[in-house]
């Protein structure tokens, strides 16, 4: 008999946890529901011993970033290519100028595509992963491309640019399916028509240097170990492939004035107004 019960509350528990951990719901953050379908979560353990380094003190001309982000702003990218590059100031303010003469920022240099993740049999995979560029200029450790473009044909990408008003931090992963739902779009579509900054940070390529800035920013505003996710502040976060594609563009406009990355904020042209 106490067989019987043993398993009848195993029975019982079992599905309970199974249906616990399929659905994730990131409470304050849009009341997003995010199921196995739309995320890909990752393991805290993968995160351990890959803190991103501390900013050092440095010239006031100069900010220092946290790993190795991507911003991406309108039809133009600023790469940062090593961990903890400082970015000079005046570069940065213009990056975001859409009048601004990029090509007077740094040095004249190749433009190279920028690889997002791509999975023709999930979602939309333009040019087998990969974003192009006319133009680009290369300063210590950072490099700005501008003049986004079709790799395959060469033909600029529509974009409607305008001051920026808002910022959030996109984390997402070069192989992960959900993220190959999200990123074509975000980078192609979103970005170049939108008033966002958006910041990105590659967990699985780049693991050693962004893992540990992820990890900061799951556990300074409560959201969960999964990607593709997009984070404003604790009150407007959005984890899932799914929820991005349906709520970004209503998140852009609820978060006007606001950007949470201390690096950025300053020259956001319509925050305080």
């Amino acid at each position: 008999m106490n067989k019987v019960v043993i398993l009848a509350g195993i029975a019982v528990v079992i599905p309970i946890l199974i249906i616990g951990a399929i659905v994730l719901t990131a409470n304050g953050h849009g009341n997003t529901t995010v199921t196995h379908n739309d995320v890909n979560v990752v393991q805290s353990a993968a995160l351990e011993n890959n803190s991103s380094q501390e900013p050092n003190a440095q010239n006031a001309s100069l900010i220092q970033m946290e790993g190795k982000p991507k911003i991406w702003f309108c039809d133009r990218v600023l790469l940062v290519e090593k961990e903890g590059a400082a970015v000079p100031k005046d570069v940065l303010k213009a990056f975001l100028d859409t009048n601004a003469d990029l090509s007077t920022l740094g040095s004249p240099t190749e433009a190279m595509p920028v690889e997002y993740s791509c999975r023709p049999d999930v979602g939309r995979c333009y040019h087998n992963g990969k974003v192009c560029f006319a133009h680009a200029v290369k300063g210590n450790g950072w490099i700005i491309e501008w003049g986004m473009r079709y790799c395959d044909t060469g033909k600029p990408v529509e974009a409607k640019c305008s001051a920026p008003t808002t910022c959030g931090v996109y984390f997402t992963g070069i192989g992960c399916p959900h993220c190959a739902v999200t990123d074509p779009w975000l980078f192609y579509e979103f970005v170049p028509t939108h008033p966002i900054v958006v910041v990105e940070y590659e967990i699985y390529r780049d693991n050693q240097a962004n893992a540990g800035v992820f990890q900061q920013y799951v556990d300074k505003y409560g959201t969960m170990l999964g990607v593709p996710q997009i984070i404003f502040d604790k009150e407007h976060a959005i984890v899932g492939d799914t929820p991005i594609l349906q709520k970004l563009d209503e998140m852009v406009e609820n978060t006007a004035g606001i950007c949470h990355v201390a690096q950025i904020q300053p020259f956001l042209n319509t925050i305080g107004q």
